[in-house]
Parts: C-alpha cells; sequence; structure tokens
C-alpha cells in the first residue's frame, strides 16, 4: 500500500502562468503557420543580409527550409493542417 502523505504536493499554476502560456502557444503556431509558403527572400531581407558572411546566411536559413520541408511532407502524408501545424509549433518551442 502507497504512503500518499509522502508524496509531494501538486503546484497549480496562476492565471496569469496559464495566460503567459496560452499566448505563447498562440504565437508558437503563428510562426509555424508561417512555414506553410515556400522560403523566399523579399527586398527588405535581402537588404538587410548584403553585407553578412555567405556561411552565415547558409545557417540562418537551414532551420527555415527544414521545417517548411517537414510541412510539407506531413500534408503530403495527408495530416491536416492543423496538425502539421501544432507539430511545427511544437518543434519551434522545443519540445520535441
Amino acid at each position: 500500500m502507497a504512503d500518499f502523505r509522502r508524496s509531494p504536493p501538486v503546484r497549480v499554476p496562476s492565471k496569469t502562468e496559464e495566460a503567459v502560456r496560452d499566448l505563447v502557444r498562440a504565437r508558437a503556431a503563428l510562426l509555424a503557420d508561417r512555414k506553410r509558403a515556400r522560403p523566399r527572400i523579399g527586398l527588405t531581407l535581402r537588404r538587410r543580409q548584403h553585407d553578412a558572411a555567405p556561411h552565415t546566411l547558409a545557417r540562418s536559413w537551414q532551420p527555415q527550409r527544414q521545417l517548411h520541408t517537414r510541412y510539407k511532407t506531413m500534408a503530403a502524408r495527408g495530416k491536416p493542417a492543423a496538425v502539421a501545424i501544432i507539430a511545427m509549433a511544437r518543434e519551434l518551442a522545443g519540445s520535441r
């Protein structure tokens, strides 16, 4: 028989903590939703990256391409868009 008196107390998050978590989840989902579109460089980004080293640019675009490829792969397998977007959001958040 287990002794329940020794178990640690369960911590219930406050309303503020829950609100912050909801905002973080919503932002991650929004960022993941942007991975649907093919990665491209617009005029503003091209100007900003003008003097950057080529290896820095290649390294910065690698995660962008990976997330887009992963989304396209999941969509091609028949996963609903919402499921694929949430998976990308979790990957962005690092909860993989």
